[in-house]
């Protein structure tokens, strides 16, 4: 059995390997030789049949290790495929003497790294094809090891003379090859992507340029089987000649000093980039006289100095369409080894139309990065200056992408299936490859997909179609608009129409460009058209690319830094003038018009169509997100920084005041008929007895502070001018001293506000600053909440909230007390006091009465004190959420649809939870109501229920009050005293409040207080 080896090694191996288990089975070397005996036959049965081996291939492949483990079997795979695959078979015979003059250039060229050109020798040979005879010259191609350090090497052949009759005499002529070639590269396929430059040659030669003749091969030296080549012919006459245009020309660049071709004897580049040598190019085929010269020179003055006007004498000397569809090349391919100035850019001069164009050559293939969403990527040198000026010119990239597109449209099908129709055949051939490294068909594969992912990304990204379109009403008669795009091929607009069911939309309508992009309506702006609406619609017709602006950037993406063109928004902005809203309104609850944009993608075509989104939602893919806003609230950011004396002179209405030097004051009646900002370090001062009107809309926003403290005598009383539209607020932010003072003022008809980018939602706001506030009322407020305090400390006492318009009084993020006071008849969903993130708040002593929602809210991880509060006939007493715990004593429930509710409003928060003690309930529908989140997490003791509360009151007791007032809701003496000695007391409960609490459960009379705020 050792007898069929030629190599004693592998039966000497075996043995050595099996000798430890030799005992079970003393015939087991023998046998292990037998069954890798039937493996090889069966892998040289598999080898032999086309079809077979076409199934076979297939086997092993899916996987690089399975694939290199069932490739070391190369040696043993029968001839049969390469020869029976219906590819060319060239015989090449070389006489021993020749041939170890290729064998000694190979080492030689080995040693150095590099081959250089005197070792670029040529051996005589003969050639045979066809039943032909060729006398050639061979040499040994390709300036970097991989082509010659292997077994298999790559090869230029070049077709020369020999003696043929003619006119019965022996004369020597030039025989080419069949079709006419002088030269052809035979190449190892590796070297080329495998079949990869094959198939860029045939799509780049449908499209009309100078591509080389290619195929694949079987080529066998002295009868040797070396497998299959990518056969090339190389650039000669007989090139131009076959497709048929003026033999002149062909450029590439460089042969003097070139990256790639001129190494140091380590291997590493001596010149870094070409660009540096640029000049220098070596002209192929012959050479070709000034008309060349010169439009070569037109090329490398602007690489050497890219300027506007270079850039367009380059456009005049490229066939500029074929130029660009070899660049779309590749770009589907990602590879940047055809830059100019590589030494693999070819270009062809032709003297009849006075044009360069390129010659594909040695494209190669890089998977695309998954993000960003562009296509233009480079992982070294970067672009070359004619991409780049092209790139940046939004004209020039958008007919580049016109033609990339007519390309990827259908998704890259077509593309792959010519791919195919070269891979299917010749797949099964790599995998029988004898002299190959192992896994020739995986890598085969790998070029696929790869090919098959860029096709698929770049298609992804062109058809990406998405833009914003952006409504913004700055007065009753001017909106100014924007379209962003935010595709990678841009947007094409086509139509607005805008229309108005609450509002009649009329008369002439005037559209302006932001021609100088200051994002105001001056002299400056052009008038693109002008129409008139009808039937209630204004209808604007366009047609105009806004192109993305694009930005050349680099970044580590998936482990390799690339370098490329990011695609960010472009943008058109424009006015409208002409009718478009009331005069009066609130920018706040202004209702936009109904708009509809026409758009569609620049490229594809794809239309976009419109639909409103919110502010903060992001545009949906495919689509025109439009938002609309009422922007005409102020926005004067140098008021708050104005002296007091620049203040006075433009608002004659204040006086200095005379109690608070640095002040302004209001006192008497005062009409105010436009927004104020009251600067920095003013205080506002409202004197006892001031009746202050605010026209709608009106803001009075103070920057210093607020003293409007008047007297039981003389209240001070703010409110509308009695026209039903509202005022805006009266707002105070950040004051100097952070102290603001309420006494005895009345507020009615006042709204919200939006001003210096700030919004109040409260019709009395202070935000960043503390409150006392006493002896007051808020009647008829209209906006979200009568009161609205944020970020500050709270005095609040003996105030009565009435009528409000939703909620009462809002809380955020506050400390301080809030006591004696009466909420009362809130609008729809309406809260009478809604507190979020308060510690260190105690509520004392108030009446929650008839609210549409809740009496108090506590939410936001909100951990008050509720004492001696009455809630009686709201839609639910009190109510924590998100985390948040209050803790309630000597408190009263009557007839509330809901006493206690408990949820998680917020996913980014958890349940609720809270302690009610001393408490009494009674008349309400249900007691308590618990989420998921919050179940169980409410805890009732030591009160009194006239129903029972499952785990916590078991006994239902009818519950005596003394009245029906606030003091009649007290408990009758004799009942309250029943429960006393159960009664407890937490000692989270204010000292001050243990006589009364301990005496009965239930609200008692209320205590008197300091009146003064606590810092």
């Amino acid at each position: 059995m050792k007898k069929m080896f030629k190599n004693k090694e592998v039966s000497d191996a075996l043995e050595r390997a099996s000798s430890p288990v030799r005992w079970i089975w003393s015939r087991l070397p023998e046998a292990l030789l037998g069954l890798f005996c039937i493996v090889v036959i069966i892998f040289s049965i598999l080898t032999y049949f086309p079809a077979i081996s076409k199934f076979a291939s297939k086997l092993a492949s899916g996987n690089k290790y399975t694939a290199t483990l069932e490739g070391l079997l190369n040696p043993f795979r029968n001839r049969g495929v390469l020869l029976e695959s219906g590819l060319p078979v060239y015989e090449l015979k070389i006489r021993s003497q020749e041939y170890a003059k290729l064998d000694a250039i190979a080492r030689e060229s080995v040693k150095k790294g590099w081959m250089s050109d005197d070792l670029k020798v040529w051996a005589d040979g003969q050639f045979f094809y066809n039943g032909k005879k060729y006398n050639v010259k061979v040499r040994l191609r390709g300036d970097l090891p991989n082509h010659w350090k292997n077994p298999k090497k790559s090869y230029r052949i070049r077709f020369g003379n020999q003696m043929v009759e003619e006119d019965g005499k022996k004369v020597k002529a030039q025989i080419p090859f069949e079709g006419g070639e002088r030269q052809i590269n035979l190449i190892i396929p590796q070297d080329r992507e495998y079949i990869l430059a094959h198939y860029v040659n045939s799509l780049m030669r449908e499209g009309g340029l100078v591509s080389p003749r290619d195929r694949m091969v079987i080529l066998r030296i002295n009868g040797v089987l070396q497998g299959v080549y990518y056969e090339v012919e190389h650039f000669d006459k007989p090139l131009l000649a076959y497709h048929k245009r003026p033999e002149t020309t062909i450029f590439g660049q460089n042969d003097r000093v070139m990256h790639f071709e001129q190494y140091t004897d380590l291997g590493i580049p001596a010149t870094s980039d070409a660009r540096f040598d640029i000049g220098s190019q070596r002209r192929l085929v012959e050479r070709e006289g000034v008309l060349a010269m010169n439009a070569f020179q037109v090329l490398i003055d602007h690489s050497l100095k890219p300027t506007e006007e270079n850039f367009k004498r380059v456009r005049e000397v490229l066939n500029w369409e074929k130029y660009l569809r070899f660049r779309n090349m590749t770009t589907l391919c990602n590879t940047n080894h055809v830059r100019f100035g590589s030494d693999n850019l070819r270009l062809y001069y032709d003297p009849s139309l006075g044009l360069l164009e390129p010659v594909p050559w040695d494209v190669h293939l890089v998977r695309l990065p998954k993000e960003p969403g562009t296509i233009d990527f480079w992982n070294e040198k970067g672009p070359d200056e004619i991409q780049r000026a092209t790139l940046e010119n939004p004209w020039l990239r958008f007919e580049r992408n016109k033609l990339l597109w007519e390309m990827v449209a259908d998704g890259g099908k077509t593309m792959m299936q010519k791919f195919d129709a070269i891979y299917e055949p010749i797949r099964p051939v790599f995998w029988a490859d004898v002299l190959s490294t192992p896994n020739q068909a995986y890598k085969l594969d790998i070029v696929r997909k790869n090919l098959q992912y860029n096709l698929a990304r770049v298609h992804k990204v062109m058809s990406h179609s998405s833009a914003n379109f952006t409504y913004k009403l700055e007065s009753h008669d001017r909106v100014a608009l924007e379209l962003a795009s935010l595709n990678f091929c841009g947007t094409k607009l086509q139509e607005i129409q805008i229309s108005d069911t609450l509002f009649t939309l009329e008369g002439e309508y005037r559209l302006y460009e932001d021609s100088n992009n200051n994002g105001k309506l001056d002299k400056e702006d052009a008038l693109l058209q002008t129409t008139v609406a009808q039937d209630g619609a204004i209808r604007l017709t366009f047609d105009r690319y806004i192109f993305p602006e694009v930005k050349y950037t680099g970044a580590p993406i998936e482990n390799v830094y690339w370098e490329y063109y990011d695609t960010m928004s472009g943008r058109v902005r424009m006015f409208l003038t002409g009718k478009l809203a009331p005069v009066l309104r609130s920018p706040l609850n202004w209702v936009p018009p109904t708009i509809e944009v026409a758009a569609m993608n620049a490229v594809s075509g794809f239309p976009m169509p419109s639909m409103f989104i919110s502010q903060t939602d992001a545009t949906p893919a495919q689509c025109t997100g439009i938002t609309a806003f009422d922007a005409s609230a102020p926005f004067d950011l140098e008021a708050p920084n104005y002296t007091r004396e620049q203040f006075l002179a433009k608002h004659p209405q204040f006086s200095p005041s005379q109690e608070r030097p640095g002040a302004v004051e209001l006192k008497g009646k005062v009409t105010i008929a436009e927004t104020v900002i009251i600067p920095k370090n003013v205080p506002l001062v409202i004197q006892p007895g001031t009746d202050l009107t605010l026209k709608p809309r009106v803001v009075l926003l103070s920057y210093g502070g607020l003293y409007s403290i008047g007297t039981a005598e003389k209240p001070i009383k703010i409110h509308g001018d009695g026209s039903g539209e509202p005022y805006n607020a009266v707002a105070v932010i950040r004051p100097t001293d952070r102290k603001v003072i309420v006494k005895h003022t009345e507020f009615r008809d006042g709204d919200q506000a939006h001003i210096n980018g700030i919004l109040f939602t409260g019709g009395f706001a202070v935000h960043g600053g503390d409150l006392e506030l006493t002896d007051s009322k808020f009647i008829d407020m209209q906006s979200e909440d009568c009161l609205n305090l944020k970020y500050g400390h709270i005095l609040m006492e003996n105030v009565l909230f009435e009528n409000s318009g939703a909620d009462q009084v809002d809380l955020d993020f506050c400390t301080g007390i809030v006591r004696n006071c009466t909420f009362r008849k809130s609008g729809f969903n309406g809260d009478g006091l809604d507190v979020s993130g308060a510690r260190d708040l105690v509520i004392s002593g108030c009446t929650f009465e008839n609210l549409t929602d809740k009496g108090i809210s506590v939410g936001e991880n909100s951990h008050p004190v509720i004492v001696n509060c009455l809630f009686i006939g709201n839609d639910i007493g009190v109510a924590p959420k998100d985390l948040s715990h209050p803790r309630v004593a000597n408190s009263t429930f009557i007839g509330n649809r809901l006493a206690i509710g408990a949820y998680r409003k917020k996913p980014m928060f958890g349940g609720s939870s809270g302690e009610f003690v001393n408490c009494v309930f009674s008349g309400n529908e249900e007691m308590i109501e618990e989420d998921y989140f919050s179940k169980g997490k409410i805890k009732v003791y030591s009160s009194v229920s006239d129903k029972p509360i499952p785990g916590q009151i078991e006994q239902a007791t009818a519950i005596e009050f003394a009245g029906a007032e606030r003091n009649g809701y007290l408990l009758a003496p004799l009942f309250g005293q029943r429960f006393a000695a159960e009664l407890a007391y937490p000692e989270w409960l204010p000292e001050e409040f243990k006589p009364q609490a301990l005496a009965a459960p239930g609200i008692f009379p209320n205590i008197p207080v300091r009146r003064e705020i606590a810092q």
